[in-house]
């Protein structure tokens, strides 16, 4: 392993909304860097069974849902979840939101996965399938919905 600088703006962009500043192969943790749109509902609730995550809340507000309770936070927030706590995260402020996520690989290449079938229009199905594939459980709401 080597090390490695990034400038400000710098990384790898997967998607739009997505910077990657430590690559998944990198080290045994991956760093990103991710904005959400004002009102951004963020990923369905989920549950990941072999990767950890933390979110650092760099700008905005970012609600996040975390085993049925919701936390709203704003900058210099930071958040843990646990593998095995379902969680999820959206924007729900008019004004746009940035997280810093530090996480285990499997869960940044889920993320890349997520954005990639976006972008070719895919259904709830290949959604739903993707996260099986990275050992992640979509978690009913009280609607009985995963969102």
């Amino acid at each position: 392993m080597s090390s490695q600088v990034l400038v400000p703006g710098g990384g790898r962009r997967p998607a739009p909304t997505i910077a990657m500043k430590v690559e998944p192969d990198a080290a045994a943790f991956a760093v990103f860097e991710s904005e959400l749109a004002p009102g951004a509902p963020g990923p369905a609730p989920h549950r990941h069974l072999a990767d950890d995550e933390s979110f650092y809340v760099l700008a905005g507000s970012v609600a996040f849902l975390l085993d049925g309770e919701t936390t709203t936070c704003g900058p210099g927030s930071c958040v843990l979840v646990p593998r095995g706590v379902a969680h999820g995260f959206g924007n729900p402020s008019a004004e746009p939101a940035r997280v810093l996520v530090v996480t285990t690989p499997g869960a940044t290449r889920l993320v890349e996965g997520l954005h990639a079938l976006r972008r070719r229009g895919a259904g709830p199905e290949e959604i739903a399938d993707l996260y099986r594939r990275h050992d992640t459980e979509l978690v009913a709401t009280s609607s009985g919905s995963p969102r």
